[in-house]
């Protein structure tokens, strides 16, 4: 059985160094998120919108405006890749930490033209979290990390990066094996139209789907020829992945888990952020590409919000069980 069929509380998660660093975590990441990425990913949304709609609605362009809105994208895609960055880093979460290393990259070399397309990165990877707490309660995987249906499993609660690459791999595994199965039942009992449609309804294979078809879309807008179909396919598996995301959100609100809201919050702006985009594709619109991308970087910014409160639930009930402390 391997390392991660075991997700024990561990004894040295109440050692007095260990409560130490995460309240020198909390405190580092409160002032991150209230001092530097909130504001500057608000400046990201407001100056994108003016941006936009100064020219195209009010016949007042200004170049101040749309090199703030520029500059403070770039700054809040990075800010906030550095915030999400060190929350999944610190709990060991390979495939989120991995994405907010891409978006930091994107913050250095992409361009207003090309931000929000090379943004599907980060943002096929970093839901990936929210795929595995909605994955956790799946039977299979309980029977194959929690046979003995320990109360004190958990399967968001890595002990190092290799223990949630495993973590994430198996539950994909899990989903693809549902799809089929899914599909064959479908199909034989009610027709090809329902075995199609049905397969998808369930948050965690949306959120599967949509990150295979985001990261699809991006490849394929870096292929000359067919830009413009790869970053049309990066927003609608966008906006796929964003309903996911508000379903998964919704799910957690009516479980009474914290974050559920920021989800939720996360995901509406996402939308928002994915259809200006995909608008500005088809009709280039002055500066909308800006829009897209300040209203995108709200809706990134309750994502890593959303899952700072999940990765800081996982790491106090390891310090809060009398028994252990």
């Amino acid at each position: 059985m391997s390392s991660a069929s075991v997700k024990l509380i561990n004894d040295n998660n109440c050692s007095p160094s260990t409560v130490a660093t995460n309240k020198s975590l909390d405190k580092s990441l409160k002032f991150l998120k209230n001092y530097i990425t909130t504001p500057v990913c608000t400046l990201s949304a407001v100056s994108g919108a003016l941006s936009y709609f100064l020219p195209n609605h009010f016949d007042s362009e200004s170049e101040l405006t749309e090199t703030i809105a520029t500059y403070s994208s770039k700054f809040a895609l990075l800010t906030n890749a550095v915030y999400g960055g060190i929350e999944n880093l610190y709990n060991k979460e390979a495939s989120g930490t991995v994405g907010y290393v891409a978006d930091f990259l994107v913050s250095l070399i992409s361009s207003p033209e090309n931000m929000y397309t090379l943004r599907g990165i980060g943002s096929a990877l970093d839901q990936l979290p929210l795929f595995n707490q909605k994955i956790g309660k799946h039977k299979e995987i309980q029977n194959i990390y929690n046979p003995d249906k320990n109360n004190n499993f958990d399967f968001v609660k890595y002990n190092g990066f290799s223990d949630s690459t495993e973590s994430t791999v198996t539950g994909i595994k899990v989903v693809a094996s549902d799809f089929v199965n899914d599909f064959k039942e479908k199909y034989k009992n009610k027709g090809l139209l329902q075995a199609l449609v049905t397969p998808f309804q369930k948050a965690e294979k949306k959120l599967l789907i949509s990150s295979i078809g985001i990261m699809t879309g991006v490849v394929s807008s870096l292929i000359p020829g067919i830009n413009l179909f790869g970053a049309t396919v990066r927003d609608v598996f966008g906006i796929h992945a964003d309903l996911a995301v508000i379903h998964g959100g919704v799910s957690q609100l009516k479980e009474q888990k914290k974050g559920g809201l920021q989800y939720v919050i996360s995901g509406a702006f996402y939308i928002l952020g994915s259809a200006l985009d995909l608008i500005y594709r088809w009709t280039e619109k002055q500066n909308m590409n800006l829009f897209a991308i300040g209203t995108d970087r709200l809706g990134a910014f309750f994502m890593a919000l959303a899952n700072g409160i999940q990765n800081d639930q996982t790491r106090n009930s390891s310090i809060s069980l009398p028994s252990s402390c």
